[in-house]
């Protein structure tokens, strides 16, 4: 908080150049500015690699708010009675509920009882491996797949009763999810007895890589903020430093 990237940066570029700094999730999510059919819509696009965070896209147009908090989904409160402290000062946030850290912890607890399990040959958890290995029928890996969906339902409850979205994208970790636990993840938030009975969102899997999104992410971020400003080109053009 409150770390000076701006001006850290500005003298690299100089006085004059205009510095635009983004977190990896809203750019990552830029893309979807370009999708026709969220024109006019609402979308949640889910950021997990190194982090867990979300860009909130409406009406083709994402959303910040003045400390630029919105999005920053890993530290919604999933259960305040969780014992590790979060770095953002709470209690059972969303972020340290699902992160790496915590699956090791539970993979080591549990794995004397799934001594077979595809997840005893790791040496600390890979979402991509524990949603691969769930859909194999892994006992050990389906639970905890049953686990992580529940706590993204309550994460999306939550999100759907101040935003409700109309698509729900995954991105990273996640985007590699298949049929199992995409299904406990629709069963958890069918629970909810006022979502309708087809679904309260669409929900989609974004397998591209994220290198990918972020370099579309920064072109789309380049032609809004700079290409489409005809007061930064006007006045005499030095042709010969072009």
């Amino acid at each position: 908080a409150d770390i000076p990237l701006k001006a850290y940066l500005q003298p690299y570029f100089g006085a004059d150049t205009p510095v635009f700094i983004e977190n990896a999730g809203k750019m990552t999510a830029r893309p979807f500015l370009l999708e026709p059919e969220l024109f006019g819509k609402r979308a949640l696009v889910i950021f997990s690699c190194w982090g867990l965070s979300s860009c909130l896209i409406e009406k083709n147009h994402i959303l910040s708010g003045k400390n630029s908090l919105i999005g920053e989904i890993g530290h919604m409160i999933i259960d305040p009675s969780d014992g590790e402290k979060c770095g953002c000062g709470g209690h059972g946030c969303l972020e340290r509920l699902v992160s790496a850290e915590r699956i090791d912890k539970l993979i080591a607890k549990r794995l004397p009882q799934y001594p077979d399990s595809l997840l005893s040959q790791q040496e600390s958890a890979v979402i991509p491996a524990l949603l691969e290995a769930a859909e194999k029928g892994d006992a050990l890996a389906m639970e905890l797949a049953d686990y992580l969906a529940a706590t993204f339902a309550s994460a999306l409850r939550n999100i759907s009763l101040v935003f409700d979205p109309d698509l729900i994208v995954f991105q990273g970790d996640y985007a590699c999810a298949g049929s199992y636990f995409d299904g406990q993840l629709r069963k958890h938030l069918q629970q909810f007895q006022y979502f309708p009975s087809e679904g309260p969102f669409a929900i989609q899997y974004d397998r591209r890589p994220l290198a990918e999104m972020n370099a579309l992410g920064s072109y789309i971020a380049l032609v809004n903020r700079y290409f489409n400003q005809p007061e930064l080109y006007t006045g005499e053009t030095d042709t010969e430093s072009v």
